[in-house]
């Protein structure tokens, strides 16, 4: 298992674990710069009244949208594109603090171990949407 090495708990963080957040600033680029990004990013969708429409996000918006994911919910931003990044990025995030939850350590393990295919990852969401569906009908 992955343990983390952070030594920062306090709410303001002190000058000795501002690399923590350069790994995931840089992760984040990582990303954002990989050919497959595009197809992977979700835009919002809103009501308009009648249907709901995609509002594409510019690139800065994209950029705070997956910032904000990778520093606060670490796990859902190791779930979309940790296999778009490489593993000493992967190794560089176990210390940070975003990375201490058990879902980020859960996704870190795993993708460190070896990455999940497409298929395997889409086999994933299908079932996950299926479990959601068959909770809705009962």
């Amino acid at each position: 298992p992955i343990e983390s090495h952070n030594s920062c708990t306090s709410a303001v963080m002190p000058d000795s674990c501002s690399t923590m957040d350069a790994a995931v600033e840089i992760a984040v680029r990582r990303v954002m710069e990989h050919v497959d990004f595009d197809s992977r990013f979700k835009h919002p969708v809103k009501f308009n009244g009648t249907d709901f429409v995609e509002q594409k996000l510019s690139k800065e918006e994209q950029l705070a949208e997956v910032s904000k994911n990778a520093s606060s919910k670490m796990h859902v931003f190791l779930e979309r594109y940790g296999t778009l990044l490489a593993a000493e990025d992967l190794r560089a995030l176990v210390a940070c603090p975003a990375a201490e939850t058990a879902e980020a350590r859960y996704w870190l393990e795993r993708l460190l171990k070896e990455p999940l295919s497409n298929n395997d990852l889409s086999k994933r969401r299908r079932r996950r949407r299926w479990v959601w569906a068959k909770r809705e009908m009962d």
